[in-house]
């Protein structure tokens, strides 16, 4: 592999041409399979969003766009990244005759951790910068969630809240209260300048992708007209500090028990936002949403917990699925022991039970048999044997369990997947605004991924279809301030 030196004359500030040309040496695979994946359905029928065709001719367009605007370093290479996902992604729809790249904003977000990482190592990007690229990469697509059919305006309020941490206003009510100051403009840009910036990256990320193509629009109010007003009238710098500024003052207001608020700074009174005054990090219970496919690390982060002696409930599918198999014999009687020929084991729950929480032993359940202790049960065998009533079962135990830990005010880790905004949203809705959140995200690339699915299905017969992790993978989007008062990322 050679080194960044050989790339980039200045390795902080790198041009747009040298990333397009290390990305396509380097990384020959993604950018050949991205030269061959057409947005087109056919010949005849082009795709009216992408009708430069390929997906690597609408990257090469775009980040050509973002050279002749003079982009940031964080938008040229999220630009060249930001679509590395299509390949895996595209599925024909034979009945409306086009191609689709639902979810591709996730594989993306995952395929581009290898390339990331080597900028690091070259020292191109920070750590930080390339939280940034990751976020931008996995979000670039939501924004058009905000908008409806007709081009016009949702709530600007539902992306500024993306952004910025309830908990960090919090802190600094605290700190404006406590010395009796008053909420300044240029304070807010001090203070929030990390979060100002990244705002300013992903709408010019968007701008940049929507312009970076051919296009037919049948709306004059369509995807690329809005794109252009993106960064000067609909999403604006000054109307994110706006947002920030108001939000701070309500707060203030709502602190000191001041309850004429006008109806302008009504409309900020986001749920997390005002939460946050009333739940402190130090004194209050927490909730840690993990999130990541199988074979990311989300149980070795769970053992580093319970190293430092956290006290929590955690609450994990995987071992409530383990149990109820272990508590039901759900295949042990169906097996025939090797030794005596009868079938039938049973567990020794006081001896064995869940050694971890994808095998089980048995003992053959026939007197006398000399038969030791074998491996009965893994976590394929056990989702093979499961009726949809047995699946139900594990729901109502799992929300029992959640119930319990929460009326008892205990700290709680969720450890599933929660790829989605949706399903991350689910758990920290049923805390009430009681808990402080915590967002905890796992990155490894693809290829090391599945390296660790294959090895584990080896040794204890977990078995994930590649098919199923894709699935995962598109469904993720990087969660974000409208849900979380902290956000952590890993990268392994």
């Amino acid at each position: 592999m050679s080194k960044g030196i050989n790339f980039f004359k200045n390795i902080k500030k790198p041009e747009m041409n040298e990333l397009v040309n290390w990305f396509q040496i380097n990384f020959t695979s993604l950018s050949n399979d991205m030269k061959l994946s057409n947005h087109s359905f056919s010949d005849n029928k082009p795709n009216s969003y992408h009708l430069e065709d390929t997906v690597w001719t609408h990257t090469m367009m775009a980040c050509l766009n973002a050279e002749n605007n003079n982009a940031t370093k964080i938008n040229k290479i999220a630009i060249l990244l930001h679509d590395i996902g299509k390949p895996l992604s595209r599925e024909i729809d034979e009945t409306k005759k086009r191609v689709n790249f639902i979810g591709h904003e996730g594989i993306s977000s995952y395929l581009a951790i290898k390339p990331l990482k080597e900028l690091l190592s070259y020292g191109v990007i920070t750590k930080e910068e390339m939280e940034d690229i990751l976020f931008i990469i996995s979000q670039h697509g939501t924004l058009f969630n905000n908008i409806d059919k007709e081009g016009n305006m949702l709530k600007k309020e539902n992306v500024f809240s993306k952004f910025i941490s309830a908990n960090k206003i919090n802190t600094l009510v605290q700190i404006l209260d406590k010395d009796n100051n008053t909420t300044n403009i240029e304070l807010i840009k001090e203070y929030f300048k990390k979060e100002i910036t990244l705002f300013n990256n992903f709408i010019m990320q968007v701008y940049y992708d929507s312009t970076g193509r051919f296009h037919i629009s049948t709306n004059d109010n369509g995807r690329k007209n809005f794109a252009y007003d993106l960064g000067k009238k609909i999403y604006t710098e000054e109307q994110l500090i706006e947002y920030i500024f108001n939000s701070v003052e309500h707060c203030l207001l709502i602190k000191n028990n001041k309850n004429q608020i006008s109806k302008k700074r009504k409309q900020y009174e986001n749920k997390n936002i005002k939460s946050c005054l009333t739940i402190n990090k130090n004194t209050e219970p927490y909730i840690k949403v993990l999130v990541g496919p199988p074979g990311i690390g989300k149980s070795t982060y769970i053992n580093e917990c319970i190293k430092k002696a956290e006290d929590f409930v955690l609450i994990s599918r995987d071992n409530t699925l383990m149990k109820y198999a272990l508590d039901n014999n759900i295949i042990g009687k169906k097996i025939k022991c090797s030794n005596c020929n009868e079938q039938g084991y049973v567990i020794d729950k006081q001896l064995n039970g869940v050694r971890n929480k994808d095998t089980v032993l048995g003992k053959c359940n026939v007197k006398g048999c000399q038969q030791g202790y074998i491996t009965i049960l893994n976590y394929s065998q056990v989702w093979q044997e499961l009726s949809e009533e047995d699946q139900k079962n594990i729901d109502k135990i799992l929300e029992k369990n959640f119930q319990q830990a929460f009326k008892k005010k205990k700290n709680i880790i969720i450890d599933m997947t929660n790829m989605s905004n949706k399903k991350q949203k689910k758990w920290i809705n049923k805390c009430n605004n009681k808990y402080y959140t915590e967002g905890i995200v796992f990155f490894t690339d693809l290829e090391t991924l599945l390296n660790r699915i294959n090895k584990r299905n080896k040794e204890i017969g977990k078995d994930i279809n590649y098919s199923v992790i894709l699935k995962m993978l598109k469904s993720f989007t990087i969660p974000n301030y409208d849900i979380f008062d902290e956000i952590k990322i890993n990268i392994n």
